[in-house]
């Protein structure tokens, strides 16, 4: 009896060792299919990263690239001097006088682009004395076939033009030099060709001789006109817009004016979305193949 436990004793103590034995190569098993399984899975994980990662930097790429393409162009002309530049009082507005009307041709090959014209800039040097509140001015453009005024009576027609602004230039009282932006209530749409902007200055009661705007002599030659300018200093208003006289001069000079265009608008592929401008925000991974992005309109 005694021995029989004996014998029992030694064979469950063996089997207990066996058992632990297995138990511990299972483990050893699981563990490493567990390593590997962790490791491939790390792996996935990394390269699904770099992806996500990618289309993430190309959604950005491409929202600077369009952003970039909303940038205003401008150009500035003349963008040539043959003979002089400097400040003057026929140059756009006489406003040494009491009632003026200029036009001023510029070639289709100095603006070298197309597009919405949205604002004009001037330079301006003033002596300070102007009430603004007097100063009604109204602006216009057309397009010309004329490279130049053959003579002093050769204006433009008044039914090619656009009125492009009327109001009253707040910006010119001051003393000093400075830029005038104009921003067009009826921004010009330009598709090629020479332009000519008429600007008239209604009739005023005080002159203001000393305020001028900035020119460059652009051309040369007998009657080759960039510019006719005509002023009165009547009691009362006499300019006749519609059939103007003979012109006081001609000149070769023409304002210096600043264009600016309205940013270009680009028709995107039919399998895109619609591009919005701004600033993409904190990304992240809703499933496997996908990121939630917001875009935050920059843009009022």
């Amino acid at each position: 009896m005694f021995k029989y436990y004996e014998i029992t004793l030694k064979k469950e103590k063996s089997n207990l060792r066996n058992f632990a034995g297995q138990r511990k190569k299972a483990f050893g098993r699981n563990q490493y299919v567990y390593e590997t399984m962790k490791k491939t899975r790390d792996q996935r994980m990394c390269k699904m990263r770099k992806r996500h990662y990618k289309k993430i930097i190309f959604i950005i790429l491409i929202t600077m690239i369009y952003s970039m393409s909303l940038v205003a162009n401008e150009v500035t002309l003349p963008n040539q001097n043959v003979g002089g530049e400097g400040f003057y009082s026929g140059v756009l507005l006489a406003l040494g006088d009491r009632e003026s009307l200029t036009q001023t041709i510029y070639l289709e090959a100095e603006i070298g682009m197309v597009g919405t014209i949205t604002h004009l800039t001037y330079r301006f040097s003033g002596n300070g004395a102007i009430n603004p509140d007097t100063k009604l001015v109204t602006l216009y453009m057309a397009t010309t076939e004329k490279t130049a005024f053959i003579d002093r009576s050769d204006w433009v027609p008044y039914s090619s033009f656009t009125e492009i602004y009327h109001g009253y230039l707040n910006d010119i009282s001051y003393n000093g030099i400075r830029d005038i932006v104009i921003p067009l209530s009826q921004p010009f749409h330009y598709n090629g060709g020479n332009v000519v902007i008429m600007a008239q200055l209604h009739h005023q009661l005080a002159r203001h001789p000393g305020n001028n705007f900035y020119y460059r002599n652009i051309s040369s030659g007998s009657n080759r006109y960039r510019t006719l300018v005509l002023w009165y200093n009547n009691n009362i208003p006499t300019l006749n817009i519609n059939n103007p006289a003979t012109a006081d001069w001609g000149e070769y000079w023409a304002a210096q004016v600043t264009m600016t265009f309205a940013p270009e608008t680009h028709e995107p592929p039919s399998n895109w979305g619609t591009p919005i401008a701004g600033t993409i925000q904190n990304p992240y991974l809703i499933d496997n193949e996908s990121y939630l992005v917001r875009v935050s309109n920059d843009r009022a």
